[in-house]
This record gives structure tokens, sequence and C-alpha cells, in this order.
């Protein structure tokens, strides 16, 4: 667990807000600092739940190491 990355929280809220008014998918890249204040890579992908709402079904994983993909 951990707490995402300031300067990658409005970009990720960004993300996440528009999957939802959109109905397309979620794919983001975010860094977490966890308790012991190290930094983590996650990825999250995720989808609008059948009958609409504003609930995403979807998976967060970490990753060791740098980034997935993409750099902030």
């Amino acid at each position: 667990t951990g707490v995402i990355a300031p300067e990658a929280m409005a970009r990720t809220l960004a993300v996440t807000r528009e999957a939802l008014a959109s109905g397309e998918e979620m794919d983001v890249e975010y860094r977490v600092a966890t308790p012991e204040g190290q930094t983590r890579w996650m990825a999250a992908r995720g989808r609008v739940a059948q009958g609409g709402g504003q609930n995403l079904l979807g998976v967060a994983c970490f990753f060791a190491g740098t980034a997935i993909g993409r750099a902030l």
C-alpha cells in the first residue's frame, strides 16, 4: 500500500474521471510512496462496470524497479 505521489495525483485522477465519463478503458501508471519511505511504480487498468455508474472494475499492480512504459 502507499500514497500516490503528489506529481502523479492530478493525472491519475484525470484518467480515472475520463474513464468514468466516457465509458472507455482506464490505463494509467503512477508512483506511490510506501509507509517505509520507498517509491514504487503501480499500473492500473480498468473499465466501467456493467450498468454504468461510478464503479470501475480493474486491477492495480505493483512493479519493482523503474517505470513500466512511460515516465511522468
